[in-house]
């Protein structure tokens, strides 16, 4: 039985329909079965092989992807002979060389299929040649596709970003020996400028308007006829934080099933820059997949949160009372959960944001957040050091380090470090932390509406240790 399983397998023909449709895994279960074998199987190794060479040798042509998966499998498969496999790496340069203008995909399969097949006959400097032509493919995709006129611009960063790849995984002596540096510099310089474009020719989708008007209403009204300290209050707990647990379950099932999952995605910053990409998804929903997704609906509550109620409730008591300085000062020092010597700061962030600052407000509240996560959990005895493994220097844990730590997550709440995360720590999201830590906040991101939100957190982080029920009559609604 095993013996007619493998001669069904072997008739299985070498020619495109056939094999898609099945002689692909047929022969590739045929060299299973045969190298388990052993000896008893050595001449049937030897046949295949040799079928597969004749077969890569008769093409004068990609033949689509046939080629390329044929010669794949002869390198991955095939019985090792030096004479038959330069015969065969000579035969794919020369067909790869002969499509790489018109077919720059195909000619690219081919040639890493030579690549492997080089490296197997110990030509590791021709190896380095057919890698270096893989990033020419690349380069001639993207001259393609900018040529094919506006609106391009993404795909061609794309291409550009892969040949950039390819040359700088060469060996230093061999770009040197080649003048490839000077090249990788111009596509750096070329790939900056196309990002840029791909910015500027992202198109926004516009979804059916929302009547925001009865949150405006209702939040105008939660915070207006009160004193200036209830209204506080109310104002910093106008609205429940986001319910971490039901947004992560509401992605996992929109995921589920979903074509979006089966397509790479790549964030660009406002100035071009890649800043986070996430692979095409699998058979199975990773966390990773859900939490991307949660991101956009964090950054979607946050916008309509801001625009419905926290802007209304904020403009509402503004009318009505002054915050000055001193005020906010002294409600610093009297919350616990702003950490001594940082009162002012504090009351300076806060100041700012009543003063319609608030891209000042979080320049200044977004460090403040992350020293007081540390100081937090530094009081409850738990380790934020980074002891350097070659140096043993120490250095504190950074804001997205310690939103890692399982401890920050007990100690914040589901909801707030969801939140902290979502907005301050992930690159494909506002990301304000790092923004303000590196330079990169700018105007724009001062009038967002993560600016303002993250204001409403910190003043929320105030107000709590300072509220009972009795006093403010603003409980969290959550």
């Amino acid at each position: 039985m095993l013996q007619l399983a493998m001669d069904e397998y072997e008739a299985a023909p070498l020619e495109s329909e056939e094999w898609v449709a099945y002689s692909h895994s047929a022969w590739r279960r045929l060299f299973e079965l045969t190298r388990r074998r052993g000896k008893a199987e050595s001449e049937r190794l030897e046949r295949l092989t040799l079928t597969l060479m004749e077969r890569v040798l008769r093409a004068e042509t990609p033949e689509g992807y046939l080629l390329s998966n044929i010669a794949e499998m002869y390198v991955t498969q095939g019985k090792r002979n030096n004479f038959r496999d330069e015969a065969v790496a000579q035969h794919l340069r020369h067909v790869a060389d002969s499509v790489t203008m018109a077919a720059p995909r195909q000619a690219r399969h081919l040639e890493r299929a030579l690549t492997r097949l080089l490296r197997r006959i110990g030509k590791n400097v021709e190896a380095r040649d057919a890698e270096r032509r893989v990033a020419g493919t690349y380069l001639r995709e993207a001259d393609l596709s900018e040529q094919a006129g506006n609106g391009r611009s993404l795909s061609t960063s794309h291409y550009l970003e892969k040949a950039y790849g390819a040359l700088r995984v060469l060996p230093r002596k061999y770009r040197e020996q080649h003048g490839l540096d000077a090249q990788i510099d111009d596509l750096r310089r070329r790939l900056t400028a196309t990002r840029r474009l791909s910015v500027e020719e992202m198109a926004a989708f516009h979804s059916e308007p929302i009547d925001l008007r009865p949150y405006v209403t209702l939040a105008e009204e939660r915070v207006r006829g009160f004193e200036k300290s209830p209204a506080l209050a109310r104002l910093a707990f106008v609205h429940p934080l986001h319910d971490h647990n039901k947004i992560l379950e509401n992605c996992r099932q929109s995921l589920n099933g979903s074509l979006s999952r089966l397509f790479s995605r790549v964030t660009l910053s406002s100035d071009g820059r890649r800043i986070a990409s996430q692979p095409g998804g699998g058979a199975e929903v990773t966390e990773e997949e859900v939490w991307a997704a949660a991101l956009e609906t964090y950054q979607i509550g946050r916008d309509l949160m801001v625009a419905g109620l926290i802007i209304p409730a904020f403009e509402a008591i503004r009318a009505e009372h002054h915050y000055d300085f001193e005020y906010l000062s002294q409600l610093c020092v009297e919350s616990s959960n702003v950490p001594t010597g940082h009162m002012n700061l504090w009351a300076s962030g806060l100041r700012a944001g009543f003063d319609g600052e608030f891209g000042v407000a979080a320049c200044i509240l977004a460090p403040q957040l992350e020293h007081w996560l540390r100081s937090k959990l530094k009081e409850r005895d738990f380790d934020t050091i980074y002891i350097d493994p070659a140096s043993g220097d120490e250095s504190e844990k950074g804001l997205g380090a310690l939103l890692l730590m399982a401890e920050s997550r007990d100690f914040l709440g589901e909801r707030m470090h969801a939140e902290i995360r979502s907005l301050c720590s992930d690159p494909r999201s506002d990301n304000l932390r790092n923004s303000v830590a590196h330079g990169f906040f700018n105007d724009q991101q001062g009038l967002s509406a993560g600016a303002v939100y993250l204001w409403w957190l910190v003043l929320r982080i105030v107000v709590t240790p300072l509220l009972t029920d009795s006093a403010s009559g603003a409980t969290d609604p959550s």
